[in-house]
């Protein structure tokens, strides 16, 4: 088996794609595969309608608006490890769409967490509030109904299954959770 070449063109200023894709044309051009992986680029271009003509060229292009990890925050992480590894889910924003006391409550007896590890105490809401020194001297029910007035007070992502509820992405305790779903 003949061994292939990996070209990695990267960094500021003009020329990555054309240059790429000019190598890209010249392999092509004497029947080999080639495959292109683009990121961070979108819209159509000359260079990407003329690849589309040879059938020995596979263009992988990464959906518009992608980021990378390191840009990402943990919503978008959770929601990219779940697209890669083909998982359907529902996308609930909760900052608009608040959940209930009750959803809460009912997420919180599933989860078998303590009701504080369902609060955004990254967040700036938690922090003006002060809500480290209230939080201890809180009731469940307090808690929960105060979760329920504003979704930024909620930790996200939260993953929320038939049997189980996950607060934040850990992507180990995720892959275990849902290996056999």
């Amino acid at each position: 088996m003949e061994q292939g070449l990996v070209h990695i063109y990267c960094g500021d200023g003009k020329g990555k794609t054309t240059c790429a894709f000019g190598l890209a044309l010249r392999c092509a051009g004497t029947g080999a595969r080639v495959r292109i992986a683009q990121f961070l680029k979108s819209g159509d271009s000359g260079e990407v309608t003329a690849m589309q003509q040879f059938d020995n060229v596979e263009l992988l292009r990464a959906k518009q608006g992608s980021k990378f990890t390191f840009q990402m925050n943990a919503a978008e992480k959770a929601q990219a490890w779940l697209d890669a590894h083909q998982i359907n889910y529902t996308d609930r924003h909760i900052v608009e769409d608040n959940p209930s006391a009750a959803e809460l409550a009912a997420w919180h007896q599933m989860s078998g967490l303590p009701l504080k590890k369902f609060f955004n105490t990254s967040g700036m809401l938690y922090r003006s509030m002060e809500l480290k020194d209230k939080l201890p001297d809180m009731s469940e029910d307090e808690m929960l109904r105060l979760l329920a007035t504003d979704g930024m007070l909620v930790k996200r992502p939260l993953l929320v299954g038939d049997d189980f509820v996950l607060a934040g992405f850990k992507e180990t305790e995720w892959a275990e959770h849902l290996k056999n779903k």
